[in-house]
């Protein structure tokens, strides 16, 4: 057999082979975000930059601020999807040009939990939690967001807007009466576990210097004394604050609540000559998920779907095609 017919061949394979060796060995070692994981832009507002974080990295630090890591495997996961589902809806309004007006319109979210979600590297968390409770706890949040990791709600094949909070008043609000528009799938929902939870209740006291003050941003002027100020209040659907008339005035729940810090717009108001004192129900603006509700149904075992479909309306859990 004459040998040298085959070394053109043998030369042409090796020459093919090469690059699918050294390909192969490429994906095998880099990183994630190299594998085409789906990539946040997050607006970090202490650097005031937007960083590049893979979504699960990002999940794992939404979650460990927003939730409680010893909380119910199942409320975890339950969290672990409103988180995805709330980031994917941020992500398809900024590729279709809808944040123009955000204080991020170069990143999809930020970790100002007054805007966005809160957010905690893996350091960070351990810095906060300390080293004892984060190596603890922490493997809960990552088993958590590894079991539904792209799992997302929809309503009518559509990304929700998965917005969520830490304990309703005993019963979650609707869009329409915290925001002013109603959302099908942010309506009021029983949550009445939250009443057992600790910190359902708050008390809160301004002096009357104080409460001047906190009105003066609402513009509101009163005169004599704190017990002659406030009117009955007119609740909502939910047991919440809609409006309170002040002095003459008519001021809606949320800016009371905003203009005084206050828990919640579930509340109710006493005061006497020299002082007033607001008494909360709840914490946070009451619509869509209820944290501490979550983890009440997940004692009582429902699973994370069944507890998502409680508190979203009419909604479906489904992967989502990154």
């Amino acid at each position: 057999m004459n040998t040298l017919k085959w070394y053109p061949l043998i030369f042409i394979m090796c020459f093919c082979l090469i690059p699918c060796i050294g390909v192969g060995g490429q994906k095998e070692n880099s990183p994630s975000k190299q594998n085409n994981e789906f990539e946040v832009l997050l607006w970090r507002h202490q650097s005031q930059e937007v960083e590049k974080i893979p979504l699960k990295e990002y999940l794992y630090g939404v979650v460990s601020a927003e939730m409680q890591a010893n909380y119910h495997a199942e409320a975890l996961k339950a969290q672990a999807v409103a988180a995805c589902t709330y980031t994917i809806y941020r992500y398809e309004n900024y590729i279709e040009g809808k944040n123009t007006d955000s204080p991020h319109p170069d990143a999809y979210v930020c970790d100002d939990y007054t805007h966005c979600k809160s957010f905690l590297t893996y350091g960070d968390a351990k810095s906060r939690w300390g080293e004892a409770w984060f190596d603890k706890y922490y493997p809960n949040i990552e088993s958590a967001v590894d079991q539904v990791y792209g799992q997302v709600i929809t309503y009518e094949g559509d990304i929700i807007n998965a917005v969520f909070h830490a304990i309703s008043s005993g019963t979650t609000e609707s869009a329409e009466n915290v925001w002013g528009s109603a959302i099908p799938y942010l309506v009021s929902v029983n949550s009445s576990l939250d009443t057992t939870a600790k910190g359902y209740q708050s008390e809160v006291t301004f002096t009357e210097e104080e409460a001047r003050a906190c009105l003066d941003t609402l513009s509101v002027s009163v005169g004599g004394t704190p017990d002659k100020w406030f009117s009955s209040p007119i609740l909502d659907s939910a047991g919440s604050v809609q409006t309170v008339t002040i002095c003459g005035m008519v001021v809606k729940g949320t800016d009371l609540r905003r203009a005084f810090g206050l828990r919640s717009t579930a509340f109710s108001v006493t005061a006497d000559d020299k002082k007033i004192t607001f008494t909360v129900r709840g914490y946070g603006h009451q619509v869509g998920l209820s944290q501490n509700g979550a983890n009440e149904m997940a004692k009582q075992g429902k699973s994370y779907s069944e507890i998502l479909k409680h508190y979203y309306s009419g909604v479906e859990i489904q992967n989502y095609n990154f």
